[in-house]
């Protein structure tokens, strides 16, 4: 069943590759998307399998032999980590898909675009599926890889050029740490196997490769953080919407995004043994989490609220991570990728109906004309909030009351629970700017307004399920007492957060939630309908511009990079062009003309009869070595001396 699900898009791309012009376009979108239903439901069935009967499965394919003793052995691991990951990459993937035939219907490059996201799908799983960290590197660079092509995919416009380029370099920074991290685990450990490294740190007589295996979690840690976009390195991933909406939802719900927060948890057990690492972890995906809420909140690009939103859960994600809450933060992933694919989704629907705006300033008055989606992101915002009963609910709650219950971060704590607030601030602003108020879109834009196309419906109302009851139904598969990723960490790193907690410490982040909603609807509703707003704005306008431009961090980061590039060209035109090449070629070649002139030309003079010697004489040689015959070497002598009898 897991090869099923590994080797099928692989197998798709070969044959639509070979066969493809005999299939048509409609005969190879619609292959696409019957494999892509096979692996979920294979998908479904191994992810009973993981967690039901607590299986765990090792496959091997031993390809060749390098050398003596080292063998290249394909793996595929599977566990209730990659069980997890292969269900939401499946689901998503298969609702993408789906989704993609109506959203592109009209693109005379669908079928690219369809084959894009299984070779994406592919690698994702190659990622998912590793047992060391060598085969998810693998996957973890064509993940990049076909990221860029999915993001570049109108490579027409220039914009998407730029972001997908600007995605691909970024993300080479995270490549270099983990290559780094890499290296050093073949030095100190000659392995990069996952088991393999943990044994051998709890071995006593290896405490001198401490300090190795502490810089291993740091650059693994940096890499996490280019991939999954936290500060510092997350300019890459607001600037990816400017590729088609599917690509929005595959990437930030279920694959690239979380390829950050998966390695991390792979790495779990090694930063439970190291304090620095999961310090470091915790301190930024809480600066992340807050920084990212509050610049959605003051965008008025709709995907790019989203997207911000992304990198604030994935802050949370790895804040939990750091406080020892591996099954909390894997919990909450799969929870995530349902109610942010179903925030995405709907809202290409929305973008889709009014001729491609995403200014939030150019909706409203959208609930009368789409009230599917109105319900759908409705829905979807309550889930990203942690409304209650709804599957954000169950994983967020849990991941805040395992930080406090951590005990070591009080300030890191505060602005998790403030990022609910902004959260739930950003979400009621959104749904009410699209949905509420008069309309402020041209009469032109409501020819295309419809949701109620088939393929748009089937994908947002199963992902409209799996928000509304995935996280109940499985809470205790993941919380529970004896579900645990690691049963060797101390239990204290795998006890729930809901113990040791009194009802008030478990009702802040809720009580801090509905402020952030009634604050939102008292400044979006109440003061815009009595022109307050307009008033106050100019109090407010210094702060607002602050958020609204990112914290002023892309400019500080293009003023950085643009420094560093000026100076290092004046340097090379200075130093390298102007005075390093001036000397250097005037050297070269007055010695390459000594030697030419005194040297060369004794041997190189232009007769035939001369390079036959030589080549007489090579093969001499070679005679001589293999007969260890040294007499045959004096004929270079006595050809010398024959030359100078003639002269």
């Amino acid at each position: 069943m897991t090869l099923v699900i590994f080797f099928l898009p692989l197998f798709l791309l070969l044959y639509v590759l070979c066969v493809g012009r005999k299939l048509g376009s409609s005969g190879s979108i619609f292959l696409a998307c019957f494999v892509s239903l096979v692996q979920m439901v294979a998908a479904f069935f191994l992810y009973v399998e993981c967690f039901v009967l607590k299986a765990t499965l090792t496959y091997e394919l031993r390809l060749f032999t390098i050398f003596d003793g080292y063998d290249f052995v394909f793996s595929l691991l599977v566990d209730r980590l990659t069980a997890s990951m292969i269900f939401i990459v499946t689901i998503i993937s298969f609702c993408v898909q789906i989704y993609s035939i109506e959203y592109l219907k009209d693109d005379p490059h669908r079928t690219r675009f369809h084959l894009y996201l299984h070779l994406f799908t592919f690698f994702m799983l190659m990622l998912v599926l590793s047992p060391n960290y060598f085969q998810l590197f693998l996957g973890w660079e064509g993940v990049g890889l076909t990221s860029y092509l999915l993001i570049n995919f109108w490579y027409t416009r220039t914009q998407a050029n730029k972001s997908g380029l600007k995605a691909l370099f970024i993300n080479r920074i995270g490549d270099f740490f983990y290559m780094f991290a890499l290296f050093i685990c073949l030095i100190e450990f000659r392995t990069t196997d996952f088991t393999l490294i943990v044994t051998a740190l709890k071995n006593e007589h290896l405490q001198h490769i401490d300090f190795s295996a502490q810089v291993i979690c740091v650059f693994f840690i940096i890499a996490a953080v280019a991939k999954s976009a936290q500060f510092g390195l997350h300019t890459w991933l607001p600037d990816a919407m400017e590729g088609p909406t599917p690509v929005s939802a595959l990437i930030h719900a279920a694959t690239m995004v979380t390829a950050g927060v998966f390695l991390l948890l792979r790495v779990a057990p090694i930063l439970a043994i190291y304090p620095i690492p999961s310090i470091i972890l915790v301190y930024v995906g809480s600066f992340t989490a807050f920084f990212a809420a509050t610049t959605a909140a003051c965008q008025f690009d709709l995907k790019k609220v989203i997207a911000y939103s992304t990198c604030s859960q994935l802050g949370y994600m790895m804040a939990s991570i750091g406080v020892g809450g591996y099954d909390t933060c894997l919990y909450h992933l799969v929870n995530h990728a349902f109610f942010k694919a179903l925030l995405f989704l709907t809202a290409g629907i929305v973008i889709h109906a009014v001729s491609n705006e995403q200014d939030l300033r150019f909706y409203g008055g959208l609930i009368r004309l789409l009230p599917y989606c109105y319900i759908l992101m409705l829905v979807g915002s309550l889930g990203l909030t942690g409304f209650p009963f709804i599957s954000g609910y169950y994983s967020k709650d849990n991941l805040l009351e395992i930080v406090l219950v951590s005990g070591s971060y009080p300030m890191c704590y505060m602005l998790l629970v403030l990022t609910a607030a902004v959260t739930a601030f950003y979400s009621v602003r959104t749904i009410y700017l699209v949905f509420a108020e008069t309309p402020r879109f041209p009469l032109s834009s409501t020819k295309h307004l419809t949701d109620g196309e088939v393929l748009f419906l089937f994908p947002t109302g199963f992902l409209f399920f799996m928000t509304m009851f995935h996280g109940f139904i499985v809470k205790d598969m993941y919380t529970g007492l004896g579900s645990t990723l690691y049963p060797e960490l101390p239990y204290s790193l795998n006890m729930p957060g809901e113990f040791g907690l009194t009802t008030g410490d478990k009702l802040i982040p809720l009580i801090f939630s509905f402020l952030g909603a009634l604050i939102s609807m008292i400044l979006y509703y109440d003061l815009a309908k009595y022109g307050l707003i307009k008033r106050t704005s100019l109090k407010i306008l210094t702060i607002f511009r602050f958020f609204n431009k990112r914290w002023w961090f892309d400019y500080l980061d293009t003023f950085s990079f643009r420094t560093a590039l000026r100076g290092s060209y004046n340097f090379f035109s200075s130093v390298e062009k102007g005075h390093n090449e001036s000397i250097s070629s005037n050297i070269v070649s007055q010695t390459l003309q000594t030697i030419g002139n005194k040297f060369m030309l004794t041997f190189q003079n232009g007769f035939l009869h001369v390079f036959l010697t030589y080549i007489v004489l090579f093969f001499a040689l070679i005679v001589a070595y293999k007969l260890n015959d040294p007499t045959l070497i004096p004929i270079f002598y006595a050809y010398r001396v024959s030359k100078k009898n003639r002269k």
